[in-house]
């Protein structure tokens, strides 16, 4: 109980703070260091896509605390409970921007956030649901190379109105023989990140499988929804809301399923679909 009670008067200590606003869900960021503190407010600028704005006052539902050290090795909090512990610097700025995602993600409003790799295509919208480590990333990257708009290589975020809403991060790449990913923004493929909601009308559900065919299977509407489902952030907090927003995506949009082999084969194949659907 000590160790707790001292753990909260360091973040309450922390004079150098800022509180923002994201898909209806308030967070105040905080740091025992000025410098330390315009890092923070750069990191959730990018890892937001700059979808946020800055509130006045203290006051918020959710926290993030970061405790700089003499010697490199710091702490960070969330919501009052540490969840990295005396770990070096380059370490915690790096889970800061990830975990801020999620506590949006998970808690806002009016908003579904799927796990998925998002853009447009002269206004139609094309998700690609799946989990961490399929290649959403990547194929992501080759459709906007393409001449997609770039919405987001990590959530669809969807309305009630079946839309999908910008959330434009740099997107999360592993380049040649590197194992640890870097960050790129969409302008260096010579894309152009949405600004404005678009309906979603093709949902692609693939991972990348060496030296298989594309061939798609179309799913139903309930078949689609029991996917995408399956990638959602808020299905256990907001479980009527998520399905009632799920169920109008698989009604307006046509979902198909394939392994693919490599990504700008696949992102042509994807661009070849939607312009043969009759929209």
């Amino acid at each position: 109980m000590p160790h707790r009670r001292a753990q909260a008067d360091i973040i309450d200590s922390c004079k150098y703070q800022f509180t923002i606003e994201s898909f209806g869900v308030s967070v105040r960021i905080g740091c025992n260091s000025a410098s330390g503190l315009r890092k923070l407010h750069d990191l959730a600028s990018s890892a937001l896509g700059g979808k946020y704005k800055l509130l006045d006052g203290a006051n918020a539902e959710h926290t993030f605390t970061h405790i700089r050290k003499k010697d490199g090795n710091d702490d960070l909090f969330k919501d009052g409970k540490l969840i990295a512990e005396e770990r070096i610097r380059e370490s915690v700025l790096r889970q800061f921007p990830s975990d801020l995602r999620i506590t949006v993600a998970e808690f806002a409003k009016r908003k579904v956030f799927v796990h998925a790799g998002a853009v447009s295509w002269k206004g139609q919208g094309i998700i690609l649901p799946a989990n961490s480590g399929l290649g959403k990333s990547t194929l992501t990257a080759e459709l906007i190379k393409l001449g997609a708009k770039y919405f987001s290589d990590e959530y669809a975020v969807l309305d009630e109105q079946g839309r999908i809403h910008p959330l434009p991060k740099p997107l999360s790449l592993v380049r040649g023989v590197e194992t640890i990913k870097s960050e790129f923004k969409a302008e260096e493929f010579g894309a152009t990140p949405a600004k404005r909601p678009v309906p979603v009308k093709l949902v692609v559900l693939t991972e990348y499988k060496p030296n298989v065919k594309w061939k798609t299977q179309i799913l139903s509407t309930g078949q689609s929804v029991l996917e995408i489902i399956r990638s959602a952030v808020p299905t256990r907090r907001f479980p009527e809301f998520t399905l009632s927003v799920l169920n109008l995506v698989a009604r307006q949009a046509t979902a198909v399923k394939s392994r693919r082999g490599e990504a700008a084969d696949t992102a042509g194949r994807i661009i070849e679909l939607i312009e043969s659907l009759d929209l």
